[in-house]
């Protein structure tokens, strides 16, 4: 979807030291509802993709939007999770979330609320793109301090794309 997507995906790429079956290189969009744009370059010039959409509201209407402009079989869609209106930010467990992603303790944190959810609030102080770059940066620097619950949800994000993007022949 967009640049913290691209952010989380490549940490998490580096840090489990995924191997996808061919060369995988993440291209951030600007929002769900920009992929119309990337879509038509990335098959034309015959290449090998997937798109990533979390699978809140606009997810969701986006990729309704994707396959009636581009039909199921030219377009691969895939969602971090298959539950309803999480996101990225959901893989995380909560506690590796509000340590590591919004630099904070847990006091005065929404407890009744996703990870999603906090970065939405009317009131929010947090800057989703900042955010991101600034855990890539710390995964870069620090490597792993994340719980197994976070890594393992990742890693299965991961190979879903995997397997979007090299189906078993």
């Amino acid at each position: 979807e967009g640049i913290s997507d691209y952010y989380y995906l490549s940490a998490f790429k580096e840090l489990l030291n995924f191997q996808f079956k061919k060369e995988v290189n993440f291209i951030p969009s600007v929002g769900a509802d920009k992929f119309h744009f990337l879509v038509p370059l990335m098959m034309g010039w015959g290449l090998n993709y997937c798109v990533v959409l979390d699978n809140d509201k606009k997810g969701r209407q986006v990729k309704k939007k994707l396959l009636e402009e581009f039909g199921a079989t030219d377009i691969k869609i895939i969602h971090p999770s298959e539950n309803m209106d999480e996101e990225i930010e959901d893989l995380f467990k909560r506690e590796d979330f509000i340590k590591y992603v919004l630099n904070e303790k847990s006091i005065g944190i929404p407890t009744d609320k996703k990870n999603s959810q906090i970065m939405k609030q009317p009131d929010n102080k947090y800057d989703k793109a900042l955010l991101s770059k600034s855990f890539f940066e710390k995964i870069k620097t620090e490597g792993t301090f994340l719980s197994t619950v976070t890594k393992e949800n990742f890693k299965s994000f991961l190979k879903k794309i995997n397997e979007g993007m090299f189906p078993k022949s």
